[in-house]
Order: C-alpha cells, then structure tokens, then sequence
C-alpha cells in the first residue's frame, strides 16, 4: 500500500466480511493492519489525517465485532499504540469529540472482550494516558465540556475497573495507584457532597457529570483490591469517615436511591476489609442507622434491582458480630428473606441464604422445605464463577458464606448428595488456577467441617490427591493455609483412630488447670476472663497471640492434659470449624466442660448444643464481669468437690473381687424387672434393663447414670440430630474401650429386625430388588457415579443430562444441556438477544394457572400483527418471568376472561429487561361496557371487536 485513503481500507476490509477461512481471514487482516502501520510509521503527517484515523477505529470496530480481535497477534499489533497515542493527543480537543469517542469505545469494547489479556494491559497502563485521565479528575469541578467528551473518560475509567477487577497482580503498579488516590479524593470532596443533594432514585436518571460520580468512580472504587493493599484499606477508612454519616442522613430522608445505595455498598466493603473493625476497635454506630434502613427498605413486592443492592449491602455488614447479633434482633427479617429467596432470581436468593445461614438456628434448618434448592443455588455459581478471573473476590464470597452454612447437619447431608466436595477438593489441589489463598483457605476450612459427617471424611481420606497436596501444604509460608490443613490432617487421623477402635489415651494427672476454647472475634472478654483466673493461681493454656508453628498439636495438648475446658459460647464460635475440633475432641475424651455465654441472648443448638446438653451455662452477658467470674469460680470448685467425693466413695466402697484387665465397666447379670409404663417415671437401674433386654448392652457406658427422664431427652436428640447423635455415640463406645461396633441399620419395635437394604446412600430403597438411583448415579444398586457432566458443567444455570457411560470415550456420549430461557448453545454459553419480561400482579387480583399474552406490533398506519403466547405461573411465585424474541409495541394480558394493558411503546421494543404489573385499573373495558346494545350489534362495531 504505497498511500492511505479511507476508501481503500473500507474496500480491504468489505472483501474479508465474505470469508469463511477464520486463519485467513486473521493473515490477511494482520497483513492489511501491517501496511497501515507502515504507511503511517513513515509519513508521520498521515497520523493526523483525521478521515483515515476515523475509518481505521470504525474498520476495527467492525472487525471486533466480527471477534476478529481476539487472537494474540492482532491484540498485540502495534496500530492499537498509533490509535492510543492518538487518543492521548487529541482527548481533551473538543473539535474531535466523534474520533475520541470511537477510539474510546474501540478500547473499551476490546478490553471487557478479551478479558483483559497482557497485550491490552501493556496497552492501557500508559503513564501519559493516566496522567490525561487523573488531571481531568483533578479539574473535574471546573469541567465545562461536552457531554460526549464526559462519556470518553466514563468508558476510560471503566477500564481501569476492569483491570483491577481482572488482573489483581497489578494491586502495585503507582500508576493505578495514583490513579486510586485521586478517584479517592474526587469522591469525597465537597464538590461530590454538593452533587449528593440532587441525586435522583434511578442510575438512568443522572445527568453525564453525576454519572461519572455516582457510577464510573464509585464502580471503581467498589472493585479495587483492599486486601492486598495497606493504603487502600486505609484511604478506604478515611472515606467512610467522611461519607457514611452524610449517605446515612440521606436514607433517612429519602426513600430508595439507586446511587446512594450504591455509596452506601462502597461504605459496607469496609466492614469486610482485613483489620478494619474488630471487637477492639469501636464500630461506628452509623453503620448500625446503615443496617437498619436497609432492614428496613426490604420489601418482596420491589423492583429486583432495589432487592440486590441492600441485600448485598446487608451481605457485607454480617461480616461484624456486633452487627451480626443487632441483625438478629429484627424478627421480620427471617421470614421477609425466606419469601424474597424464592425469587426467581439466582442471585436474590443466593444474598439471602448467605444472610440467613448466619442468623438462622439450627431449628429453622430443619424446618427448611428447600434445603436441596438452597445447596442447589451454591452448586450453580460455584460452578459458573470458580475459574472466571473477573468472579474471583465473589467466588471467594460464595466461599466464606458457604462456610457458614455448613455448619449445619442439613446442609452437609445436601452438599455430599449434590456432589460439591470434588469441587472443594479442586479448589486445594488446584492453587494456581484460582491464583488466591484465601479460596484455598476457605475450601479447606469448608471440608474441615464436612469431615465431622462420616460419609465425607470416608471421602476426604480416599481422594490420593488431596492427602498429597495437603502434606505439602503442612509446611506452606501462609500461616492460614498451614493452620487449616494442619486441623484437617489431624480431624482425619483422629476419625481413623475412632474407626480402628483406638481409646484416647487419659492423663492421671493435669499440666494446666484450665484451657480456654474460644473464638478470635470474643477474644476481649476471653482474655478478660483468662486473667482473672491467672490472678486466683488457675494454671491456665489459651492461645493468646495465635501461635505460629503446628496449632493443632498444642490444642490436643492442652485439652489433654487440662482439668477443665472453658467453651466460650457464641455464634461465631459454632460457626468456626477450628472451634468445632477443640470442643469435639474435649468432648469425646469426656472432659469436663464449662460453657460461657459470651454474646447477648444467644442459645446453643446444633452440633454445639448437643455436646453442652444438661451443663449449666455461665451468662457472661447477663451479669457484671466480677459477678459472673465468681459465678464461673463457684461452678469450679463445686465439680472439684463432686469429683473429691467421688473418688473418696469409690475407694471405700471398692472390693477387689476379679481383676479387670480393661477399663471397661462390668455390669453384672441383673434379675427381671418390670419397667413402669411412663419412661419418665423409670430409675437408672430401669435404663440399664432396657438397655440389656433389647440387646443395645454396647451402649451402657453411653447411658451410664441415665434415669428414664435423661434417656427420653437423648431420645428427642437423636430425633433432631441423628447423624450427629450416633456419630457421638460410637465414638463414645469406641473411646470406653469396647470392642463393639456400634453400627445403623436396625428396624422394629425393639430394634432386633436386621434391615437388609443395600442401596447407595443418596438412593431410594422400594425393595430388595429395586433401588431408585439420583441423577448422577446409576446402577442395579446405584452404586455408580456418572462424571461427564462434571467434567463439562453447562453454562448459565442450563441442565446437564449425561449420555450413557459405557460409551464414555465414543462421540455418543456427549452430553446434552437444556438451556434457561434467554440462553442457547450446545453448552448454553451464548445469551440470546431478546426481551426479558417480569409481570407482577396486584394483590387485589387472583393469579391463574395460564394466562395469554398478546404481543401487537403496528408496522405503520395500516397494517397490525398480533402473536399471542400462553405462560403458566409456576404455584409458588406471585410473579412471571419470562424471555422472548417477539418485537412488540403493545403487550395485553388475557387471564380469567379479563384484558389488561400491562405495556405501551410508540417504538417498537426489540430487546430489553422490562419490570411491568398487572393492576385492576389497567383492564381493557368491552365494547357490551361502554355502549348499549343498539350500538354493539351496529356491522361496523363487530368489525372493530
């Protein structure tokens, strides 16, 4: 090409459109792109022809569209330097508003297209692009330009949103720091502050300067990587100073603001940031006025937009417990999340099962008629988010909330069904592809928890890889890393040593008088207690300052050798997995145990429950300090006078009859005896018969000292909590030396009827020959695990149907992905182009099974079309949602014999999300309504009807 013009590169470009060859059609674009950059590499007067600048950013649109762009060697072609450099020179000239505004976009529409690859990140962190970029936040006050200039720096900012959000390795470069310093400074500002006063309700009313405030920055400021940064938390925490009382005041003046709600999520990150807020730093109370309007704000009947930004802002404030226990005391809350999580909205109910698992008990769990759909939700975007880059801080989110649901019984038994510990376990084994320890940490925390279920630890020690991978993890530089998986390997060896039979070794006698068992977030009142112990002569073992090196080790160590445990009872305390061990293996060496309150009203239940089941609690939080310290002295010594008595009784009473080799009990061969008919009225000696009569002799050390009153209460716990109970019962017989196998799997009356199913445990028994299998099994006894659609998930919520394994290597297996409305694909990756409708109903209608939706499109003055489609209402929802591709300018509902207008539009509506509702005044009246009959049977009216 020995001279440029705009025709002819229109003209090279129109003959690629018509190939079908992609490897040619990228030769021959990167040879055509080749002769441009030299043609205006050797005339430097061509790179201010402005026509050919322009043809060229429109030919590169064209083919970005075309996702020629997308290949390494054209993303890293040096034309895109010539149009940056280009875009620098001219940026602030407002005679070439339209060229800044298609290189801008052509730069912004490649980054978010390419995920941020090295060739556009080389591209975009330009010091005089970021230089440009931060004098015009700096003037931004004095801006007086056009409006289409102020949408070049929009999109500008927002790629260094995405860099941030994408590529976290760069959280050091100055110049995105600088970069963050100056946004800081513009947000508060007083000028921001000004523009505060006349925020609208909705992010499409803001004018262009407000749009670059309350969006681009606040966008900006929202994704930047604060755990990696000390200068960033901190300018964070000066922000929020200045900010959170104004944004505060705002929301009790005002009613739903979409943007100030938006400040208001950028302030609630704070909550969440490392070293922020703790219990001994003072929380500022705004965030408490914060919590409660948007507490307040909640309403099922809103706009889904409104319900994802406060239950979001609601997500990050639950990271403080103090915020935690205020939530709690909100008794609508629970009942308001469980109605809005059964949205048709995935991420309406995902924020919600997060609050939820914090503030629910263990009894509410069971209630749960959804357990499946709420460990379902978890599966779907752990799934969609776990290896994409731009998800990483909301993976890590979806993490740490499902950490806090484990806890629960309910929720293990879903998340092994639903097959989500491969996934766990990737996220160890596979480190370098999530690029972050903290979603290690959090995997690893998660199967600590799962392997207090029998079923998942029988897992976790059989899976090779993970066992490898955590042996090289023992010795990691990361202290958190190295912690967990110190936890996890020692809760595995110990489930090995109860499975062989092995009894804990007891000490006759005690190095320390007391361990404390506690969680980090009550250390201030723990480490009150702890010294007033010390100072009464208590040898006292507590892990002060988190100890470095093998935690584990010590803490078996101390309970070991300890006379008393302190459980320092709170949620966070129930909710740790780390917390979970100390407390199982106290409990399991039958140590006694001493729980404290340390949160206002909280009550145990779960797994913590049962083991504090019939001890007395000291309420540190009911009394002043000093009293409930001697309260705490007074439980001491009195278990020390029992245990005195004890002793002294068993040495006078004690005749040497036969040695006894073990420590088992020997109980002697008893007389008849009739049992009263109520199970409360029987003695301990009633329980022993029991016992013995109906061939359960294993578990007389487990009820040793029960009467009938104890013996039904345990009853009612293993009702509530059976996997737990005889979990803690087996372990128990184990422990005492028997050499009985406590196993399930009796039925009857009198439990002495063998049940003799041997299907899988996810399965369904009929009977002996027929087993109905879940999904992802098969077999004559489901014993079988199909893999396919989990090595090839579908995308977007679409659902996997495998084909057959016995053809697993043949091109017939390949697996089939019933796609939601609005995608397709063969993996329903792609999004189709089409209206998404959302039809609500006013509580003053009825809501039917079917209705019809007309679609009536006006092509011009005469001519009219009209589809009509029939929707069904799903039973449990007050609301339709739905995809379509019909374009449309009017929309009428037909249901129960009615018409109403639910839609209007001068244009026609070809692709849009569109929120409408079907209201009684909105009825389409009849003809037979608005006129008498002589007019109704007139020829012309018929024709109109």
């Amino acid at each position: 090409m020995s001279a440029i013009d705009y025709t002819e590169i229109r003209q090279k470009f129109a003959s690629l459109v018509n190939q079908t060859c992609t490897n040619k059609v990228n030769r021959r674009l990167s040879a055509l792109l080749d002769d441009i950059y030299n043609e205006l590499e050797n005339n430097m007067l061509l790179r201010t022809n402005f026509d050919i600048l322009n043809e060229l950013s429109s030919t590169l649109m064209a083919a970005h569209r075309e996702q020629w762009l997308h290949q390494p060697q054209l993303l890293g072609h040096p034309i895109f330097i010539i149009l940056r450099d280009c875009l620098i020179d001219i940026l602030f000239d407002e005679k070439q508003v339209e060229l800044v505004t298609r290189l801008s976009t052509l730069l912004h529409h490649v980054c978010h297209a390419t995920a941020v690859k090295d060739e556009m990140v080389r591209l975009m962190i330009c010091k005089p692009l970021i230089d440009k970029l931060n004098f015009f936040i700096i003037e931004f006050e004095q801006y007086r330009g056009p409006t289409k200039q102020l949408e070049s720096m929009n999109r500008l900012l927002r790629i260094f949103t995405l860099i941030q959000t994408m590529r976290i390795d760069l959280y050091e470069d100055s110049l995105l720091e600088f970069l963050f310093l100056n946004v800081s400074k513009c947000i508060s500002s007083t000028f921001f502050m000004a523009q505060l006063s006349s925020v609208p309700q909705s992010m499409s009313d803001l004018e262009s300067i407000q749009t670059f405030l309350f969006d681009s920055c606040i966008e900006f400021m929202y994704w930047q990587p604060y755990e990696e940064s000390l200068l960033r938390r901190q300018t964070l925490g000066q922000i929020c100073e200045i900010l959170l009382p104004v944004i505060v005041r705002i929301m009790s003046l005002l009613s739903f603001s979409e943007p100030i709600m938006r400040i208001a999520n950028l302030l609630s990150i704070h909550i969440m940031v490392p070293e922020s807020y703790t219990d001994d730093k003072v929380l500022h109370q705004d965030y408490f006025a914060l919590l409660k309007h948007c507490i307040s704000m909640i309403d099922v009947e809103t706009v889904r937009s409104k319900e994802r930004l406060l239950l979001e802002c609601i997500c990050h404030l639950t990271n403080h417990s103090d915020l935690l226990a205020f939530m709690i005391e909100f008794d609508s809350l629970k009942p308001t999340l469980l109605k809005i999580s059964d949205m048709d909205d995935c991420e309406i109910s995902l924020n919600s099962y997060r609050i939820l698992a914090l503030i629910m008990c263990e009894d509410d769990i069971k209630a749960l008629k959804n357990a499946n759909k709420i460990v379902g939700i978890y599966y779907l975007y752990f799934i969609s988010m776990m290896e994409d880059p731009v998800q990483r801080t909301a993976f890590q989110s979806l993490l740490q909330s499902l950490k806090n649901f484990i806890q629960h019984d309910q929720v293990k038994v879903e998340v092994l069904q639903q097959n989500i510990i491969p996934l766990l376990i990737r996220c160890v084994t596979e480190r370098q592809s999530f690029q972050s320890t903290k979603t290690q940490q959090y995997a690893i925390e998660i199967l600590i928890a799962l392997s207090f279920n029998d079923e998942a630890s029988n897992i976790l020690e059989k899976d090779s890889e993970l066992i490898k991978c955590l042996e090289s993890l023992k010795t990691s530089h990361e202290e958190t890393i190295q912690r967990a998986t110190n936890h996890l390997i020692w809760r595995l060896e110990q489930k090995r040593n109860i499975s062989n039979g092995s009894a804990p070794h007891v000490t006759a006698k005690s190095k320390y008088d007391i361990m404390i068992s506690y969680s980090h977030n009550d250390k201030k009142l723990c480490f009150q207690v702890c010294d007033f112990l010390e100072k009464d002569g208590f040898r006292v073992w507590l892990d002060r300052d988190r100890m470095h090196g093998d935690v584990i080790v010590a803490m078996a160590d101390a309970i070991e050798n300890s006379e008393f445990i302190i459980i320092c009872m709170s949620e966070t305390y129930k909710a740790s997995p780390y917390c979970q061990a100390e407390a199982n293996y106290a409990f399991q060496r039958q140590c006694k145990l001493l729980p404290l309150v340390m949160k206002p009203k909280y009550k145990p239940d779960g797994w913590l429950g049962f083991i504090m089941s019939g001890k007395i609690y000291v309420d540190f939080t009911k009394h002043e300090l000093n009293e409930a310290y001697s309260l705490l002295k007074h439980e001491i010594e009195d278990k020390r006078q029992i245990t005195m008595n004890h002793t002294k009784k068993m040495e006078v009473t004690h005749e040497p009859i036969l040695p006894v080799p073990s420590p088992i009990k020997v109980y002697q061969r008893q007389t008849r005896v009739d049992l009263p008919q109520f199970v409360n009225n029987w003695s301990e000696e009633h329980v022993r018969c029991f016992l013995r009569k109906n061939n359960l002799t294993s578990l007389l050390t487990v009820f040793d000292n029960f009467n009938g009153h104890l013996l039904y209460q345990a009853y009612l716990m293993c009702e509530k909590n059976r996997e737990l109970m005889f979990q803690a019962m087996r372990e128990e017989v184990s422990a005492s030396g028997n050499s009985s196998i406590l196993t399930l799997g009796w039925l009857g009356v009198q439990c002495s009827v063998k049940h003799a199913c041997d299907c899988a445990l996810n399965s369904l028994y009929v009977d002996k020959s027929v087993c109905v299998c879940p999904v992802d099994q098969y077999g004559p006894r489901c014993y079988l695990h199909e893999y396919a659609c989990r090595k090839k998930p579908c995308s977007n919520g679409g659902q996997c149907i495998a084909g057959d394994e016995r053809r697993m290597y043949s091109s017939l297996n390949n697996i089939t992905c019933i796609c939601r409305d609005g995608y397709f694909g063969d993996r329903c990756e792609f999004q189709e182009s089409s209206n998404q409708i959302e039809i609500s109903f006013d509580r003053k209608l009825i809501i039917p099974s079917l209705l019809i939706i007309h679609f009536i499109t006006v092509e011009d003055e005469t001519e009219v079309t009209r589809i009509s489609v029939i929707k069904k209402v799903p039973v449990h929802l007050d609301f339709l949602l739905f995809h379509t591709k019909i374009t449309f300018n009017v929309a009428l509902v037909e249901m129960l014999n009615n018409y109403y207008s639910i839609l209007v539009r001068k244009e026609t509506i070809i692709s849009a999300i569109i929120t409408t509702k079907v209201v009684p005044h909105h009825r389409c009246l009849s003809t037979n309504e608005l006129f008498n009959t002589t007019i109704t049977n007139l020829h012309l009216i018929k024709c109109i009807k």
